[in-house]
């Protein structure tokens, strides 16, 4: 059998197939070029022709709504901007070195993906703001070493693998990052803040919210001396209703409200006043043999004042009498501790 040409290679194929189709004359070349100039791109939907007008619209995620507007997104940026303005500062004064931060990144993710979406090492640290919402501070593995190593008097440019934070590290890496929440909560108005976990595997910290709870994330590029890095900041959307002009929980608006109506609110407080005539101190052998009809002498003086409590704490000095058939005293001023 003598060599075959391309066009008999095809037409012996086709006709093995089942195939009945004219032999093409035209050369491989020009034949490989046809098929190039062919292809279609596959559809996603079949059904729908190739030449049809693209859609105007997007499909909506029900199980990941959006709810941050373009105006809302351009407040939040000023929002977040000031926190990282007084990291950098805290973080300069802190290392002694040159320190930059800048705002990269600002969406919204779900509670659920903030525990897996971080590409390398990371110290990840749980905290709570104004006793109710949940949040999430990330920061590089390598950044935190380096902040440690200068801390300790070193260069700040080391190698460390990761690994998981010793005791004395672990204690360093909760005082920063404490200080960097403390920012935060000042810029919200003031709340209060607590550090609860802080961890490099996510799988040790605990789960306080749905895993479809709304957060906003806020990535800023870290640049501590000569290592690079991110921080991150996760926040519940709900904890940003003040940012957007509402209200959330009362705590800032409502907090002026409240100072100018706290006068007659304290006018009308209940409190415990009681009068001590007399202390003094026994041994536990003469405390268990007293019985009815044992006298005990206190260390107070018939010229001394009897002391006067609000509470706890010891506010007025008085004299002892009578008002009617009940026993009272007068109030003679202020006490003073002898």
């Amino acid at each position: 059998m003598g060599n075959l040409n391309q066009s008999e290679i095809d037409e012996l194929l086709n006709n093995l197939a089942g195939q009945s189709r004219p032999s093409s004359t035209a050369s491989p070349a020009s034949q490989a070029k046809l098929r190039i100039s062919e292809f279609e791109p596959i559809l996603e939907d079949d059904s729908v022709p190739a030449d049809a007008p693209r859609r105007s619209h997007r499909l909506y995620d029900f199980r990941r709504p959006e709810k941050l507007s373009k105006d809302q997104a351009r407040q939040l940026r000023t929002h977040f901007g000031l926190f990282w303005r007084r990291v950098a500062n805290y973080l300069a004064n802190l290392s002694r070195s040159s320190v930059e931060v800048e705002l990269v990144e600002l969406d919204q993710t779900t509670y659920k993906e903030i525990f897996t979406a971080h590409g390398m090492s990371v110290v990840m640290s749980t905290f709570q703001l104004a006793g109710e919402f949940q949040g999430m501070l990330k920061l590089d593995l390598s950044q935190v070493f380096s902040l440690i190593d200068r801390l300790m008097g070193g260069t700040g440019i080391c190698s460390v693998r990761p690994r998981p934070l010793t005791e004395f590290e672990r204690n360093l890496c909760t005082e920063l990052f404490g200080k960097m929440l403390s920012f935060y909560a000042a810029i919200c108005g003031d709340w209060t803040h607590q550090i609860e976990n802080l961890e490099t595997d996510e799988r040790l910290l605990p789960r306080k919210l749905s895993a479809d709870e709304t957060m906003v994330r806020a990535v800023y590029d870290l640049r501590l001396g000569g290592v690079n890095g991110y921080l991150s900041l996760y926040v519940p959307v709900k904890s940003l209703a003040g940012v957007f002009g509402g209200t959330t929980h009362g705590l800032k608006v409502d907090r002026e409200v409240r100072l100018e109506d706290i006068s007659p609110v304290v006018a009308r407080l209940r409190l415990p006043v009681s009068v001590i005539l007399g202390e003094t101190k026994l041994a536990a052998e003469i405390v268990a043999n007293l019985k009815p009809g044992s006298v005990i002498a206190l260390q107070q003086e018939e010229s001394q004042p009897l002391k006067v409590t609000v509470g706890n704490q010891a506010r007025f000095g008085a004299r002892p009498g009578l008002v009617g058939n009940r026993m009272a005293v007068t109030i003679v001023g202020k006490w003073e501790a002898t």
